[in-house]
């Protein structure tokens, strides 16, 4: 855990660590994911603002196109 949230919280120094949710689901466009060793944690970016909103964090073990067809972010 203490993994997940150092990531998380690293987000906030490197917003563009992560890449382009649209490589997974189109609609995601605007969107950005962070694949890590347990978790794939999706994310917006407002530049704007210079903040880093998480918006899910799943496990690697789930199937990632279900879960996120299911999570209506648009």
């Amino acid at each position: 855990m203490d993994d997940l949230l150092k990531t998380i919280s690293s987000l906030g120094v490197f917003p563009n660590k992560g890449q382009s949710a649209k490589n997974i689901l189109e609609y995601l466009d605007g969107f950005s994911y962070l694949h890590t060793k347990r978790n794939t944690i999706f994310y917006q970016v407002n530049d704007s603002l210079h903040e880093v909103q998480v918006l899910n964090v799943l496990d690697n073990r789930e199937d990632l196109v279900t879960k996120l067809s299911i999570f209506d972010i648009k």
